[in-house]
């Protein structure tokens, strides 16, 4: 069993119904892959920090599909927008791309 935040998870969370709410049952690799993931998730802030740019140039290159979100408004509905470390380091001459 782990504790994840204020919850405790085993093998698998059960489904069933908890004070009127739903649960549906996660696998707990599936959670823990997750969880490792999101560990090398940078928001908008510290992705236009590695590259060296505005934030104005930021939105423009998201627009452009440069800077390909693993999280956002437009991905999963989240209001902030992630973006996998890696891929923000391997996007090259970002001030090259109109």
């Amino acid at each position: 069993m782990e504790h994840l935040g204020q919850f405790y998870i085993s093998r698998f969370a059960s489904s069933g119904s908890v004070f009127g709410q739903r649960l549906h049952a996660i696998r707990l690799d599936s959670l823990n892959t997750l969880i490792s993931r999101k560990q090398d998730w940078v928001n908008l802030k510290e992705a236009r920090a590695l590259l060296g740019i505005s934030r104005k140039r930021a939105y423009a290159l998201l627009e452009q599909g440069v800077l390909k979100p693993v999280s956002g408004p437009t991905v999963d509905g989240n209001t902030l927008w992630s973006f996998s470390r890696q891929d923000i380091l391997t996007i090259e001459n970002v001030n090259l791309i109109s």
